[in-house]
Order: C-alpha cells, then structure tokens, then sequence
C-alpha cells in the first residue's frame, strides 16, 4: 500500500492542505492561525481525517515573508565587526528610483540601537588580524539584555573562512535567559513561463525560462536576501491588502470584510462588490462572503473620492494589478526578457481572479490555470523532488583558477555532503550531483550564477577558465545588457545541488469531472468588467471536462479559488484538467 504525502502550504490568510491518498488528491481549505501557524495546521490535518502516524508530512509558509513585508518580525540585534555597523543602513548603492529626491528608504531590520560591534578581524585568507576579547564578549551580553533584543544575528566579515569568533560570541549569547534567537552568518508544455502566487497577503512572481531560475541574492520588500532559494521577486499585494494602506494585509485575523469581521477595505471587498467573487460559492460554499458589510465600507472611500462604488472598486483593482505588473516587468523586461514570449501560470487564492487582467497589460498572449490552482504550492511541496542545496566560498581568480583545485573542492563538498544524506535515510547512490559557479568582474560587489563547464574543451585549465568567462559574459549581457570581455572574472562560490527525482502520481480527478459544459453552468450572473456589468454564465469547474471551451465573460468557481475569464478571452481544458485561455 503506498504511503499518504500531505502537503501543507501556510499562508498569512489561508492555510492549504494537499492529500496524496493511492493517487486521489483531496484539497482542503481554512484560515490562517497568525498567532501560532502551528494551530491552524493541526485543524485542517484532523478536519481531513489524517494523523501523524499514518502520512509524510511536507510543509513551506510565507510566514517570514510577510513578516518582512509587512513590518512584522521580531525586535532583532546585529553584531559586526566594529566599523561596519551601519553597513546595513548604508546599503547598497543602486536605488529604485534614481531620480527621485524624497523616496523613503525601507526600514533597516536592525536599528541603530540595536547594532553592535566588536574589536575583531578576520582577513580574505582567514587569517586572524584581531583577536576577540572575552571583555568584549561580556560587554555585549550587557548591552543584548539590556536592548530587548528577540533575535541576534551575528556577522562578522570573512567568518565563512574562519568561523572562531561567531562560535565565541554564540557559546556565550546562549547563556542569557531568556535566550535570544541567534543567527550566525558561518549557516544556507509550455516550457517559458511567468508564474504568478497570489495569495491573502503578498504576490510572489518567477520568471521560468525552460527551467526553475535559483539565486544566492534576492530581496523581499526591500530587503536584500542572501540564501539560496529559488528567484521570486515578492510584492505586498494580495486578496487581503488593505484599500487605503498598502503594505498591509488583513491577514486571517480579522481578514477582509467581507469575511465577517475586519473592518478595513480590501482588494476582496472590491472584487466582491464587483461581482467576481460570488458570496455563496466561496471556499466550495463554506464561507458566506458578507456583501453588505462590505458595500458599507466602500460607500464610504467612494464618497471621500468622489466616485461611484463601481468606480472606486474598480481604481482599486488597477492599483493593485499595477503593483503586480510592476513585479512581472522586474522579472522579465529589467533581465531581458520578453513578457510576450511566455505563459502567464497564476495560482494561489487569488491568482486566477487577477491573471487575464495582468496578461493583457502586459502583452503575455496565453494564462494557463492548473487543475487545483488555489493549493498549487501545497500539492508542490506534497511531490517535489528531494534536492540538497550546499555552497563554499573559494575566491579564485587568475593563476588560482586551474581545475584540479575546484575538482578537488568540489568532490570534498560532494564527500560531506552524502555522508549528511546518509546520516538522514536518504538513498544517496540514486541522487544526481549538480555544479555551479557563481562569478562575477574582481571588483564589483555581486555575483551571476553559470553551470560549471564540463565539455571536452574546458579540460585544461585554461580552458577551464575561457569556458567559465565566457559563461559569465554571456549571462551579463543577458542580465544587464552589456559585457566588457577584456576584465578579468573571479569564482566566489562553489554550488553543489544533489536532487532525489520523486516518482509522481497520476493524480484522480472527481469522478464527477467530465460532464460536459452546459451541466457545468450553475446559474447567470452580474459582473462588472472593464467594458460595464455584464450578464455573465457561473461555471463549476468540478464538472468541466477535457475540451470544453469556454468564452469571456465567465467564472468559473470551486474550492480553492475562482476564475475570471474577461471579454475577449476564451479557454479550453485540457487533458490534465488545466485551462489555458487566450485572447478571443
């Protein structure tokens, strides 16, 4: 009998819950538990009928981004090297809006008050220049009580070399009571497309080229992010933000007000008095969305900007795509890459409700909706592949480049890395072994990321290094429009990804799935489009089948989210349950 795989997906307005059961998918919908996640997961698990003994758990949240994007996460200290204290504030030097001369700067995560630094020094070889003092130490355990602190993240420069002193000043900070939270920086079909995760609270957008883009540097609401993940570029704009302040979110609690119990605005509210939200297919019927509750409130924006409620609904909406589009234009025209060539994928809660819309500012000519779009990241993680990420800092350039020195680094970290697979239970001799380089000009202050080259012309060393520099010209041209190819390039990272391929299930749909389209339409309804209302047909997706085709205007409920299929849209389903929709 084949084990049961729950993934679980907690978001800051929706938990979402996968069950992989002999191949049938069950989904499972409820809110959030912002005051202990952990909560809100326990309930929808029981509400399933599953228990821990009998299923694989695999879970990811968005709880951390929200809390950066939202202002939210703990009262954190920063302890340096003396003298570097305020790089954090200084930042780095780009800036969003080069011409603007009162743009406000994002909040630093550690304040003034809260950063520290101590007489120490490592050098770019490892060598120590300065040593640590423990009257040093014992200065800073006095000034961490004293601040508050909820976290302390410990930094100190070149301490991926020589760790010493951050193992020093972690030794002691773990004898304070109550104990900090301590961080040290010594821890880590249609083959192009834009995927779109919209969700209560925030938007995550990733461009896809072929294949899954991964970055060592990446940035959550303006904050600058430095571990390997995959390369999403995150909005605050979501189902839940709030009309009047951007950057919030109602969250699960007390959520949008047309939940039952916020009182603020939001981009559900609108899409609700709109009419693309219906009150009585929401969550599958579960949740009756509060209309008047929310006429209420917008009867009140639209009056302090003297518009109509259609009208102030709808200005909300384009605030809101705007912001998204924003985001797509970031991933993709800024990297050089053309919208118009892709495939707009949204999911999330509120993706599909939002995602013609965008695709038609944007010029991307096809959305393909998956089966289950609104817990697509939880059936994700239910059946993604096992992969290990593991990186070391090398520095070399010039002479240093040959390749028996990176052979040799790159099988020690191949080495360590399957004996903590093995440690873990997992079956090391069937997991395929990646490389990759991150490299950039001697100089410049970041890194592109190249495939370790392994042609039959790169054996030599200095083949080695022409295959590596050309490599990272060409992604610095692809980047950023230009590569000067007479300066020199230096290696900084070595990455070694080992990824276990998981079998994949054939995954049942509802026996119900396949009754055609004119059994799917429930009922005529009233939608406000950019054109005015139309009389619109509401379709249940459950019972929509391979090779139905619909045609804007429509919805299409279920579940986990709805569907909005504007004027000049139409859509076919496919094999797989998907439906890709095109301009009419």
């Amino acid at each position: 009998m084949s084990r049961t795989v729950v993934g679980i997906d907690v978001g800051g307005t929706f938990t979402d819950i996968a069950v992989l059961q002999d191949g049938r998918l069950t989904v499972h919908k409820l809110p959030s538990t912002p005051q202990n996640p952990s909560l809100g997961i326990v309930q929808g698990v029981n509400e399933v009928g599953i228990t821990a003994e009998s299923a694989d758990f695999v879970h990811g949240s968005t709880v951390a981004t929200n809390a950066l994007l939202e202002g939210k996460g703990a009262r954190t200290a920063l302890v340096t090297t003396m003298g570097f204290e305020d790089v954090l504030e200084i930042g780095r030097q780009s800036r969003a809006e080069l011409y603007n001369l009162e743009q406000d700067r994002t909040p630093t995560l550690a304040p003034w008050e809260l950063r520290f630094g101590l007489p120490e020094r490592v050098d770019y070889t490892g060598a120590i220049l300065e040593d640590l003092q423990p009257a040093a130490i014992e200065a800073l355990m006095e000034l961490v009580a004293q601040s508050g602190a909820d976290a302390v993240a410990v930094s100190f420069l070149f301490s991926f070399l020589n760790p010493v002193h951050e193992e020093m000043v972690n030794s002691a900070l773990k004898r304070l009571e109550p104990k900090p939270f301590i961080s040290l920086s010594s821890q880590a079909g249609y083959p192009d497309i834009i995927t779109l995760d919209m969700g209560g609270t925030s938007t995550d957008v990733s461009l896809c080229p072929g294949r899954i883009k991964e970055t060592g540097s990446s940035n959550v609401g303006g904050h600058p992010i430095s571990v390997p993940m995959i390369e999403i570029h995150t909005v605050g704009a979501g189902g839940g933000s709030i009309a009047r302040v951007w950057k919030r979110s109602a969250g699960a609690d007390p959520g949008p007000a047309c939940y039952g119990r916020g009182d603020q605005l939001t981009v559900s509210d609108a899409n609700l008095l709109l009419g693309r939200l219906r009150p009585d297919h929401f969550l599958g019927g579960r949740l009756t969305l509060d209309l008047p509750r929310a006429r209420g409130l917008m009867t009140s924006l639209a009056g302090q900007l003297g518009l109509g409620e259609q009208q102030a609904a709808l200005g909300i909406l384009r605030v809101v795509n705007a912001n998204m589009e924003r985001a797509i234009r970031a991933i993709s025209l800024e990297r050089g890459y053309d919208p118009r060539n892709f495939t707009l994928v949204p999911f999330g809660g509120a993706g599909p409700v939002h995602g013609c819309d965008l695709a038609q500012e944007l010029g991307i000519p096809r959305v393909l909706i998956p089966a289950r779009p609104g817990i697509l990241s939880a059936l994700g993680v239910a059946i993604a592949d096992i992969v290990k990420d593991y990186s070391r800092t090398v520095m070399l350039r010039g002479r240093d480049l040959k390749r028996t020195r990176l052979e040799e680094e790159f099988h020690g970290m191949e080495g360590l890395a399957r004996a903590e697979l093995e440690q873990e239970g997992l079956p090391v001799d069937r997991m395929g072994a990646r490389r990759f380089l991150d490299v950039r000009y001697v100089g410049q202050s970041f890194e592109l990321t190249v495939d370790y080259p392994a042609s039959r012309s790169s054996r030599s060393s200095d083949g080695l290094a022409r295959a590596i520099s050309d490599s990272f010209y060409r992604a610095h041209l692809q980047r950023f429009g230009y590569a000067d190819r007479n300066e020199p390039v230096e290696i900084v990272n070595l990455r070694l990804k080992l990824d276990l391929v998981v079998d994949k299930p054939d995954l049942l749909l509802d026996a119900s799935a396949g009754s055609g389209l004119a059994r799917a339409e429930l009922e005529r309804v009233n939608v406000v489009f950019r054109e005015g209302e139309l009389e619109t047909p509401l379709y249940d997706r459950d019972l929509l089948s391979s090779g139905d085709r619909v045609v804007g205007p429509a919805l299409i409920v279920q579940l986990d989210t709805t569907t909005v299929v504007p004027p000049g849209w139409a859509g076919e389903v496919d094999t797989s349950g998907n439906l890709l929709l095109t301009m009419a």
